[in-house]
């Protein structure tokens, strides 16, 4: 699997945010 960081910046660039705190399974929930 691709690097933690590395998820969640690919991850705030699709969700269009740039807030780091944010988790990915809150955001899409």
């Amino acid at each position: 699997m691709p690097n933690p960081r590395v998820a969640v910046a690919l991850f705030h660039e699709a969700i269009g945010t740039s807030r780091p705190t944010v988790q990915p399974l809150e955001a899409c929930a």
